[in-house]
């Protein structure tokens, strides 16, 4: 965003996460207070159609201002839960949170391989998505993966494999932060196999 780059910026220009000597609770609260601030400060001086290299489409700062706040309300559950804390989620927040995961999930480049995006297609293939607590009419996707493009859409549709549960726990559950059992919350049916292929498939970009 700072230098307008038109191209992907090399790894270690933005992933230096060296553990350092003085890294205290002092120390990484500063650093974390700061570089917060200067992310708001290069985003507000940016604009909204100021033109970026994105990973997926997008080509503007609104791209990586949505990016970042979904890595920050996933880092927030890991640090709430690493203190035993009660966490919470706007509603609003966390449906966009699941459009956003499953755009990306529609992304050929998303995937480890042409192959393994390949290999989640077939005739009659698709999961839907149900947030049982999303206000009506908001808290229902369905994916399709009965051909290339991979398509989403908000909607009610009958699936081979489908997936309930809370719209908070069903944002973490593709986060990888909660697990796709009764014991958090969550409810598979039809094709579980499928699912679990498609999860692990479509998240290849978060283990990058």
């Amino acid at each position: 965003m700072r230098t307008r780059a038109a191209e992907p910026v090399p790894d270690h220009e933005v992933n230096d996460v060296t553990p350092g000597a003085d890294d205290d609770i002092t120390t990484l609260t500063a650093r974390l207070t700061r570089s917060t601030a200067r992310l708001v400060e290069t985003l507000r001086e940016g604009g909204p159609d100021a033109t970026v290299w994105t990973p997926a489409p997008g080509g503007t700062p609104l791209f990586w201002a949505r990016r970042m706040t979904y890595e920050t309300v996933v880092h927030r559950f890991d640090a709430t839960a690493a203190v035993g804390g009660t966490y919470t989620l706007d509603t609003g927040v966390a449906l966009d949170g699941l459009d956003e995961w499953l755009e990306f999930s529609t992304l050929p480049q998303a995937y480890e391989s042409q192959d393994a995006h390949r290999a989640l297609l077939g005739p009659g293939r698709g999961v839907h998505f149900h947030a049982t607590d999303a206000p009506e009419g908001t808290g229902e996707w369905f994916i399709d993966l009965s051909g290339a493009p991979i398509t989403v859409s908000r909607a009610h549709k009958k699936a081979g494999t489908a997936v309930r549960g809370p719209l908070t726990d069903l944002l973490l559950l593709l986060y990888q932060r909660r697990s796709p059992t009764a014991a958090d919350g969550i409810e598979v049916s039809g094709d579980a196999a499928l699912f679990t292929a498609w999860l692990e498939g479509a998240g290849h970009w978060l283990r990058r």
